[in-house]
């Protein structure tokens, strides 16, 4: 889930970017994910910066993990990027 906590509570609805175990080496719009006990992945993944998407809560089954700190800073990074609100570096 990439939105804050604050919309989470009142939608029905959450803004997500999809995963892909597929690399592919795009600096801004993919980032890299090991696989770890925090992240829950089992290989190497993606997270697709470029596809956010709008999902309903009842699609969404299980957490498998969560991204870590440093991540966490880079996906938001990337997406300050991607809508606009900051440059690329």
């Amino acid at each position: 889930m990439v939105q804050a906590d604050v919309f989470s509570e009142e939608s029905t609805s959450m803004a997500v970017c999809p995963m892909t175990s597929t690399l592919m080496e795009l600096r801004i719009l993919r980032l890299r994910v090991k696989p770890s006990d925090e992240s829950g992945l089992q290989k190497p993944s993606d997270i697709m910066v470029d596809k956010i998407t709008t999902l309903k809560k009842s699609r969404i089954k299980d957490v498998i993990g969560r991204l870590d700190e440093p991540t966490m800073a880079r996906l938001t990074r990337s997406l300050s990027v991607l809508l606009g609100i900051a440059e690329a570096a």
